[in-house]
């Protein structure tokens, strides 16, 4: 009898996983070209100091230091205790509109807080409604006595807040309603009340969800320009901006972002060491059954709804409007036409840019574990949480340096922006895509590989289109980025290139307050489109899991 010959499956499996060294050197590279200009900026710390730096050190230095400290510190606390509890509510209660709240108190994430800022200066200003009507009807000493300032630091936490809460509330919120229901459940059994479940069970369990949101909080506060700018809070950014652009105090940028950067190098290491010492698993995760409380409990909750959703985006937004009718005869439409269209271009440019390379970063690492790919992996997470100041000052630095080298790195160059752009959101891209590759098993690809299949023919048909969803999430969240992107934008966009942030922001800057509201408007409605498409995620993934039920009961 003769025995067929085999197939030779094991070689062609060899070949395949066989460890190539563009594999090891190429998340390198990309880490390389990510870390340069937070490179540059450490070697900033090494070089002799001037007068001006010495100067700036004994004089101003304590106070930007305490001003982003106060700050980060009062916006991070504010916006992690309003967004989970906010998540808490939507996620395991029923009340009047519930439904509505739990995707609607995401949308505030499309208002930037400078355009926040520029609304609210105005609304309690001396000219504006709030200050009016108290005038009407306590007279102008009580009202200037009764009313805050809301051009200060107590008021730039407050207007933070009202902005940056969505992270935190997606995050928590996304954890609550994926979550299991046998932990409230069993503390609800052993006769726990609310108040105590919420507090001993909910706030434990959820902690490394809270800690995610609130670290994204905290980017983005110590990356805010436009609004502290705007309230004279002296932060570090505004001081970096100010050394270099005010003053053409290089020197003196760069020794206040290195100093800057190490903080937060710190800040994220910590973050990181706490992450990994906490985590929760959870076997079967699956929605709660809301509960519906008493009467007046449902009120207070749709009342605690409410507030953040009016004062965080109807408000400001209702402003903009009433300016944009008051000023729509006499704006440059086609002015604005440009800008939009520069805006909507290089938003969605940068951001398949930052898609590509981070599904290279995912092609290169998918099966590489060694100390090379984990640190190279690393370092380019690490982008998002370096201020865009700081980055654009590294940028800068690093085209003086090679300038008369290529002409690639020219001053101010669209392509200096995008590779800011990147290096800043290249996180927000590669997270969900090397989350969603991870779901995929080895055997895909593998008997994909025994039909003679070359790698990248693998990743791009077989992984890609497993991906497409998390490809999707991605480019829609580092959109509302981009779109809303001022520091960064203002520090190397080309001579005479506005887009709709730098413009609302030069307009506000130059009083004309109630012009900028036409470019501010276009950010917000532009932006509210892809968050729409986030924040009703958890609504779809619901829909979902009951229609998965009602199968397995059929």
């Amino acid at each position: 009898m003769i025995t067929p010959a085999r197939p030779e499956v094991g070689p062609r499996l060899r070949r395949y996983r066989r460890k190539s060294k563009i594999f090891e050197t190429a998340p390198v590279v990309i880490a390389l070209a990510i870390c340069l200009p937070m490179i540059v900026i450490v070697t900033g710390l090494f070089t002799p100091a001037g007068e001006q730096w010495r100067h700036i050190r004994s004089t101003l230095l304590a106070d930007y230091i305490v001003d982003t400290a106060l700050l980060a510190v009062g916006v991070t606390a504010g916006a992690g205790l309003l967004g989970t509890v906010l998540a808490w509510l939507t996620v395991n209660y029923e009340f009047p509109g519930s439904r509505t709240f739990s995707w609607a108190l995401g949308l505030p994430i499309a208002l930037p807080a400078y355009i926040s800022a520029y609304t609210y200066s105005y609304i309690f200003g001396i000219t504006g409604p709030v200050y009016r009507v108290f005038r009407l009807f306590f007279g102008s000493d009580v009202a200037s006595r009764m009313l805050p300032d809301i051009m200060s630091l107590p008021g730039a936490v407050v207007i933070l807040v009202l902005a940056l809460y969505p992270y935190v509330y997606l995050t928590v919120r996304s954890f609550f309603a994926g979550s299991s229901r046998r932990y409230i459940e069993t503390a609800r059994s052993c006769g726990r009340g609310d108040l105590s479940v919420f507090f001993r069970v909910a706030l434990p369990i959820a902690r490394p969800a809270i800690v995610a949101g609130a670290a994204l909080v905290l980017m983005e506060t110590l990356n805010e320009y436009g609004a502290t700018s705007y309230f004279g809070v002296n932060t570090m950014v505004v001081g970096i901006f100010r050394a270099w652009f005010s003053l053409g105090d290089v020197e003196s940028a760069v020794r206040l972002a290195a100093y800057f950067l190490v903080v937060v190098v710190a800040l994220l290491s910590l973050e990181r060491i706490n992450r990994r010492r906490r985590r929760y698993d959870d076997a079967s995760p699956r929605p709660f059954d809301p509960a519906r409380p008493g009467r007046r409990a449902r009120m207070v909750m749709s009342l605690t709804c409410a507030v953040p959703l009016v004062f965080g985006l109807s408000a400001p937004v209702a402003q903009l409007l009433v300016w944009t009718f008051r000023t729509f005869n006499s704006a440059r439409m086609t002015e604005l036409s440009q800008t939009l269209t520069r805006s909507v271009l290089l938003a969605g440019g940068s951001g398949v840019a930052s898609i590509v390379v981070s599904l290279l970063v995912v092609y290169f690492t998918r099966r590489e574990r060694g100390v090379f790919a984990t640190v190279s992996t690393e370092a380019i997470m690490s982008g998002y949480a370096v201020p865009g100041a700081i980055i654009a000052v590294g940028i800068l630095t690093v085209s003086r340096l090679v300038n008369q080298m290529s002409s690639i790195f020219l001053f101010g160059s669209l392509g200096l922006l995008v590779y800011a752009y990147v290096v800043r959101y290249l996180a927000i891209t590669t997270k969900p895509l090397q989350a969603a590759a991870a779901k995929i098993p080895p055997s895909f690809e593998d008997a994909g590989a025994l039909s003679g299949r070359s790698r990248i023919a693998l990743f791009f048909r077989v992984r890609l289109p497993l991906m497409r969803g998390a490809v999707g999430a991605g480019f829609l969240v580092v959109g509302i980025d981009l779109l809303k992107e001022l520091p960064m934008t203002l520090a190397l966009r080309p001579f005479n290139f506005d887009t709709l942030a730098t413009r609302a922001f030069e307009l506000a800057q130059q009083d004309r307050i109630s012009e900028s509201a036409l470019p501010a408007l276009a950010i917000v409605l532009i932006g509210i489109v892809p968050a729409l498409l986030l924040t009703r995620r958890p609504r779809v993934a619901r829909r979902q899991a009951e229609v998965e039920d009602v199968s397995r009961a059929a």
